[in-house]
């Protein structure tokens, strides 16, 4: 079964071009992201006085190192750099397209909840989902690109 998996994987590649392993790896960091981001929304919700947009700020935040320490660890592990400027900067570019993606969430998630009375949580979770491709291709491109 894992050999047809891998089989079936390296074929996607090689027609569509997309580094599938790589996307799998993001989605399965973005899953750990995921879980870190609803389980401090639903703390900063239930246990403090933060409305929600607040408790979305915090909860994104901690998710957004969460997933740039997994994500160089393991996603992008070939693309490491010893250079602690280069670190610096890779946390900087990666910081700012995470935040490009929170404002699609917070916009999700406002609008869902604002104007269609959606649940909170499922709202955040759909608002999640919305920005994980383009998170994915921009990092890919830019911020974990290939050093020649």
């Amino acid at each position: 079964m894992i050999h047809l998996a891998r089989t079936l994987t390296e074929k996607i590649e090689k027609l569509t071009g997309l580094p599938v392993k790589r996307l799998m790896k993001f989605g399965f960091v973005g899953g750990s992201g995921i879980v870190v981001n609803m389980s401090f929304f639903y703390i900063f919700n239930e246990f403090t006085s933060f409305s929600y947009k607040i408790s979305f700020v915090f909860a994104f935040e901690i998710s957004i190192i969460n997933n740039f320490i997994l994500n160089t660890l393991w996603t992008w592990k070939d693309r490491k750099t010893k250079d602690k400027k280069e670190k610096k900067i890779r946390f900087f570019k990666y910081h700012l397209i995470t935040l490009s993606a929170a404002l699609i969430n917070f916009l999700i998630l406002w609008g869902l909840v604002e104007y269609f009375a959606f649940n909170k949580y499922l709202a955040n979770l759909i608002g999640i989902f919305a920005g994980m491709s383009i998170n994915f291709l921009v990092n890919h491109k830019w911020t974990f690109k290939k050093i020649p």
